[in-house]
């Protein structure tokens, strides 16, 4: 598949002329995705070509959170039913990439669909996100979403620049908070507007995995001698009681969940105990799980690399949101699919850390 021309550059949302990428090959390089997403995108838009409202769009991003710990991804000794239960009901993608392993940098890339050489964003706390990029909130914010964020940690307050787009920005949380209570955020926030029959867009981000490693009671006597993997059970609790209203609550438009991790966590590998300093798999593969019943095709594995700041674009074509935003959506999507087949990408290139 030959890379769309630089109208669609960079892996951005949208396709506005851009002097800061115009031309640059490597940025053109970077828009090759991979078989499988472009697959996902087309059949996102034939199927919002055939309904009439456009889906509400619950995106759950999971911190510091390795795939190979969750049991739809091959671990047995995991405790993530809730997780395994939408993977098995969804769309599983099971070579995930991170755009960078720290969290703002991570989260800007997966809203913007750019890698931070473009969008700026290379460490926490040092950065904010220009105002003239836009995000997936902007995107459906102006397409008529109703618009909730509800962060569970500092490193994500509104200074940083992910606010834009969002009606409800909810980052009063200290240095951090535990992930049930985020998701009770969440749920008032849903019980106050069940009259308003717009779409919603909900990003709940969980920050629970990241050290130090101290889950709560019984995960916090059951996993003893794996305290990681105790938080990662916790929060498959939280986001299983998140999943569970929407199942009760859905109507028409139903609700499309993705849930992604943003980086990894070394766990002692290649002498790193944490994150933030290397690119190895284990901490830049994430789980990337797409659940919308009845729309996607149940228990589909995808084994070809996907990269997170594919996940954007993925979602807008699902929503296809009306007006300027929608144009640029639909011809972003049209770049995306094309005309060809394109191959399975094989290999995926990183390049870290933030003094790049």
């Amino acid at each position: 598949m030959s890379p769309p021309s630089t109208t669609c550059c960079a892996g951005r949302i949208f396709p506005p002329s851009c002097r800061r990428c115009r031309g640059g090959r490597a940025i053109r390089r970077a828009w090759g995705i991979a078989t499988a997403v472009l697959a996902l995108i087309a059949i996102l838009v034939a199927l919002r070509a055939n309904r009439g409202a456009p889906p509400n769009v619950l995106l759950v991003t999971l911190d510091t959170t390795r795939a190979d710990h969750i049991g739809a991804y091959g671990d047995r000794r995991a405790q993530t039913p809730h997780l395994d239960r939408l993977a098995a009901e969804g769309v599983t993608f099971e070579r995930a990439i991170t755009a960078a392993p720290l969290t703002l940098p991570a989260h800007v890339s997966l809203f913007t669909g750019l890698y931070p050489f473009a969008h700026g964003v290379r460490n926490n706390g040092n950065f904010a996100l220009s105002e003239g990029i836009p995000t997936l909130a902007t995107a459906l914010h102006a397409g008529g979403y109703r618009t909730a964020a509800f962060v569970s940690a500092f490193v994500l307050d509104r200074r940083y620049g992910l606010a834009r787009g969002f009606d409800r920005y909810d980052d009063g949380v200290g240095l951090e908070r535990r992930g049930d209570r985020t998701a009770a955020a969440v749920d008032s926030w849903l019980s106050e507007r069940s009259q308003d029959h717009r779409p919603y867009f909900i990003w709940m981000h969980l920050y629970d995995p990241h050290d130090p490693y101290d889950p709560p009671p019984p995960f916090r006597e059951a996993f003893a001698d794996l305290p990681y993997d105790g938080e990662i059970a916790f929060d498959d609790r939280v986001v299983g009681a998140l999943i569970d209203r929407v199942r009760r609550s859905d109507s028409d438009p139903s609700t499309l969940v993705a849930v992604v991790g943003d980086h990894g966590e070394s766990l002692g590998e290649h002498g790193e105990a944490t994150h933030g300093m290397f690119v190895y798999e284990s901490d830049v593969r994430v789980p990337m799980i797409l659940w919308w019943p009845g729309r996607l095709p149940a228990g589909r594995r995808v084994p070809a690399l996907v990269r997170s700041i594919d996940l954007a674009p993925t979602l807008l074509a699902a929503a296809v949101c009306r007006g300027s935003p929608a144009r640029r959506a639909r011809a972003c999507c049209r770049s995306l699919t094309g005309n060809g087949t394109a191959r399975a990408r094989r290999t995926a290139k990183r390049t870290f850390p933030a003094c790049t």
